[in-house]
């Protein structure tokens, strides 16, 4: 095997593993939630509290891991911290994702149907 190829070989675990730790950092309903709401356009924990109708710290718990883990980013602005996604294109694939689940979920219902 070429040199070349070892290298991307030895490199794959790599972007799996990061892969494996990006979904657990979203692995639950209101961090995906917000994630959504950002995708939109940048909040503050109050406003993102308000539209997902929970409190506050729940809120702050779920921004500080999807921070912590590099999808979303702070800035102060006065007394304000606003968050954004890092990275647009999460947008994108959580479209992508959406897509398929519903799309999956409508096959799931007409096999159904047609089983009854």
């Amino acid at each position: 095997m070429s040199k070349f190829i070892l290298e991307i070989v030895s490199k794959i675990p790599d972007i799996y593993y990061l892969q494996a730790e990006f979904c657990r950092s979203i692995d639950h309903p209101k961090r995906l939630m917000i994630i959504d709401c950002l995708s939109q356009h940048e909040m503050t924990v109050g406003e993102l509290a308000e539209m997902l109708g929970t409190s506050l710290p729940n809120v702050s718990q779920h921004l500080k891991v999807l921070t912590d883990k590099g999808i979303l980013t702070r800035r102060k602005e006065g007394n304000r911290v606003i968050y954004s996604l890092r990275y647009p294109e999460i947008k994108e694939a959580f479209s992508i994702v959406q897509t398929i689940l519903r799309r999956a979920l409508k096959d799931d219902l007409q096999r159904a149907s047609t089983d009854s």
